[in-house]
């Protein structure tokens, strides 16, 4: 008999009270709930549609705000002084969204950067290029030299004149590729500084290249 009696007390709750004790309830939280922690906090006592129709009429009189997310309605306080609607809230989240993104991107740009900082810091550094390219220069002239020495009358056998002929080959695209490679870093070098190549290489008293 007393359990039909607290049922029956139950049903007799106006919903202006239930109203009243959810919003204190949200209020004392202040965070986000859901109507499912709510259920629980009355201990199961009063049903998910009145609590619904509850919540909604709390919502319309902007007492408490709300956003659905993953296809449930989360419920917030409404702070003091500052005035948060839907529109706001959903303003915030494509503004969250957009830094997201951005954030995402500058990620990208990171990875990109440092990858190329590793490929530099690979590379052998400027003094070794610049004392290889010297080096290189001085030999593909005088190979060159020897060419013309025997082209214009020196005694050389065929065979001699191709090896000779691909070592001076080899040297020349030797020599490009390490002319490009020290090309390469000194525009990168030039880029993180803003200094004019003309004057950075006189002042490291290296040969523009």
């Amino acid at each position: 008999m007393k359990k039909k009696n607290e049922e029956k007390s139950k049903t007799t709750v106006s919903p202006k009270d239930v109203q009243r004790d959810i919003l204190d309830y949200i209020n004392t939280c202040n965070r986000p709930v859901s109507i499912a922690e709510i259920s629980i906090n009355f201990k199961n006592e009063i049903s998910k549609t009145i609590l619904q129709k509850c919540l909604n009429s709390l919502v319309e009189n902007n007492e408490i705000a709300f956003k659905l997310y993953n296809k449930t309605n989360i419920y917030v306080k409404i702070q003091s002084g500052v005035e948060v609607g839907n529109e706001e809230i959903s303003k915030i989240e494509n503004k969250i969204a957009n830094l997201k993104e951005s954030n995402a991107s500058l990620k990208d740009q990171l990875k990109n950067l440092n990858s190329e900082i590793s490929k530099i810091n690979r590379l052998p550094d400027n003094i070794t290029l610049e004392n290889e390219i010297s080096s290189l220069t001085k030999e593909v002239t005088k190979n060159s030299k020897k060419i013309e020495s025997l082209k214009k009358g020196g005694v050389i056998s065929k065979e001699d004149m191709v090896k000779v002929c691909k070592e001076h080959t080899r040297l020349k695209t030797l020599l490009k590729k390490r002319k490009d490679i020290f090309k390469n870093i000194l525009d990168s070098i030039l880029e993180g500084t803003g200094a004019k190549k003309s004057a950075f290489v006189e002042e490291l008293g290296l040969s523009d290249v």
